[in-house]
């Protein structure tokens, strides 16, 4: 991946974008954007396994949770 070479993990729109290809790409996500709702719900959509790199806080939230199962 990438974001795992680059700077770019620090970058909201690169990191989303990655995450909408490939949802394991939030694990080269930097910490701060681990922990962005919006960005770990569009890298479970792609792939439920990437809640396994969302921050502690994202994982105890039931909507988050909840839709990495649905898929």
């Amino acid at each position: 991946m990438a974001l795992e070479y680059t700077d770019l993990k620090n970058n909201p729109k690169i990191v989303k974008i990655a995450c909408k290809q490939n949802g394991l790409a939030l694990q080269f996500a930097s910490e701060n954007l681990q922990d962005d709702e919006s960005i770990v719900m569009h890298a479970i959509k792609q792939n439920a396994l990437s809640l396994e790199y969302a921050s502690d806080r994202i994982k105890n939230m039931y909507n988050i949770v909840l839709e990495s199962v649905k898929l």
